[in-house]
């Protein structure tokens, strides 16, 4: 019978760290950090896949850029916005819904405000005829715009809004003390 209270107890004990844990203060955040990192750089080598789409994407909407190096800066900026928001739902809970919030407005008004703004200077270019093309343009402007970061920003906002919507209003996630220490 002491056997059963001693393995329910290290359970226990287990499930919850010292506030000074070493590990939560030092070495996990660094290595996370560090995998961030290596995988925001790390999106960047997909542009040197070596495939050549040709002219396969053109039309009256315009010409794609090679498609490696669009994947490889819209996928940079996704994942530098979603560790941004994975440090605020670490370290301050609090704060990720309203940043979130911002992130999804910005990114939603401003990809509609480029695309507005193209759209109309575009259809007074072309043919009544080719502006039947116009969501592909829409999309081409998102596309090449990886200067202006609008689709990411959105992205990470609604993920940004869904993790915080489950961690509820007091919840932190961070140690599993953080909350007892308050």
């Amino acid at each position: 019978m002491d056997q059963g209270k001693t393995e329910s107890s290290k359970d226990t004990a287990t499930d919850l760290c010292p506030l000074d844990c070493p590990i939560h203060k030092t070495r996990r955040p660094a290595w996370i950090a560090i995998g961030w990192l290596t995988a925001a750089v790390s999106s960047l080598y997909i542009s040197d896949i070596p495939y050549d789409l040709g002219e396969e994407l053109c039309g009256v909407w315009g010409c794609f850029p090679p498609i490696q190096s669009l994947i490889a800066m819209h996928a940079f900026w996704l994942i530098a916005l979603l560790a941004l928001v994975w440090v605020l739902h670490y370290r301050s809970s609090r704060f990720l819904r309203p940043v979130a919030a911002a992130f999804l407005a910005v990114g939603c008004f401003g990809a509609l405000g480029l695309a507005g703004k193209d759209l109309t200077r575009w259809c007074q270019s072309v043919s009544v005829e080719d502006q039947q093309y116009w969501p592909k343009r829409v999309g081409y402007i998102l596309a090449t715009s990886t200067d202006l970061p609008f689709v990411e920003l959105a992205i990470s906002g609604l993920i940004g809004l869904l993790v915080g919507s489950q961690l509820g209003s007091g919840e932190s996630g961070g140690c599993k003390n953080e909350s007892k220490a308050s």
